[in-house]
């Protein structure tokens, strides 16, 4: 038999203060699990405005696309080290990571795969015991 909360049981603490991951050899990214409640809030409240649209069919994916960016990089992208472009490092701040995440769609890829992992949000008690 196995314990559903050693298989699925998460630490809520990381799922909202975020994890660090490594995002190779000299970078590594703060992210935060999708679908936290302070990323849910934010999503909900940036879509109120859509409601009508979104009943109807009608909203166009720029506007969907626009809020996931802006609540990614409030909730979800909470840091990074190591990150620069044309040799100059990037200092992390919500509206860098913004422009980040819209300037490069794989690199908003990686953080969203990043954010969904389970095992990265697992508690810690969870972890010693699998290694025992």
């Amino acid at each position: 038999m196995a314990d559903i909360k050693k298989m699925f049981g998460t630490d809520p603490e990381k799922e909202v203060n975020g994890v660090w991951q490594n995002l190779g050899e000299e970078v590594r990214v703060l992210v935060a699990r999708l679908g936290n409640k302070k990323y849910n809030d934010y999503v909900a409240k940036l879509m109120k405005p859509y409601r009508r649209q979104m009943r109807r069919g009608t909203l166009k994916d720029e506007i969907v696309e626009s809020s996931i960016n802006k609540a990614l990089s409030k909730y979800i992208l909470l840091g990074w080290e190591g990150l620069e472009q044309h040799g100059t490092p990037l200092a992390y701040s919500s509206e860098e990571a913004l422009r980040v995440l819209e300037e490069f769609p794989e690199f908003r890829e990686q953080v969203m795969e990043m954010a969904n992992e389970l095992e990265s949000f697992q508690a810690e008690e969870d972890e010693e015991y699998e290694k025992n």
